[in-house]
């Protein structure tokens, strides 16, 4: 566990954003955008964030990572990232289910900072929630963000962001 700067995945953030709009925004208005949705960022001393191992499954249990679950092999081989921060969730709409209790399941994607290689990873990510307080989460990586809107995505990642200074 460490702590990154916001600068720091601001700046991974501008290459990631091109990608994904196809480069049809210049480099420059792309860092336009970011400075200006993480200005609340700089008028705070909290401007980090705590990174942890991201696992290409996850179990919560009310909020809590349950990974004394997996021994450490099965757990090491599951690493998206050894040391990262989720920076963005994006889901689409719920999908209803039930199984012994409601059960709701969601696809979308998760955006992670990746300190080791100072890149923006996409995953694809499939949740369910509970009633009974457990989640799951599958992670794999992928290329594209499907449906993606620049302007909406940066406000957003900002703002998930903003909610996790230290």
């Amino acid at each position: 566990m460490g702590i990154v700067s916001i600068s720091k995945i601001q700046e991974a953030l501008v290459e990631f954003c091109r990608y994904q709009a196809e480069y049809t925004v210049s480099e420059t208005e792309v860092r336009k955008l970011i400075d200006s949705a993480f200005l609340a960022a700089q008028y705070t001393r909290r401007v980090s964030l705590i990174t942890h191992e991201i696992s290409s499954y996850a179990i919560e249990l009310d909020g809590e990572d349950e990974t004394e679950i997996w021994d450490d092999e099965a757990f090491d081989a599951s690493l998206v990232s050894e040391d990262g921060v989720i920076i963005g969730t994006f889901f689409e709409e719920p999908m209803g289910g039930s199984i012994g209790g409601e059960v709701m399941v969601s696809k979308g994607y998760q955006v992670v900072y990746d300190c080791a290689t100072d890149d923006i990873l996409l995953l694809y990510v499939v949740g369910t929630e509970s009633t009974d307080g457990l989640n799951t989460f599958y992670r794999v990586e992928t290329e594209d963000f499907k449906d993606f809107n620049i302007y909406g995505f940066i406000a957003s990642v900002a703002a998930q962001t903003c909610m996790n200074l230290v």
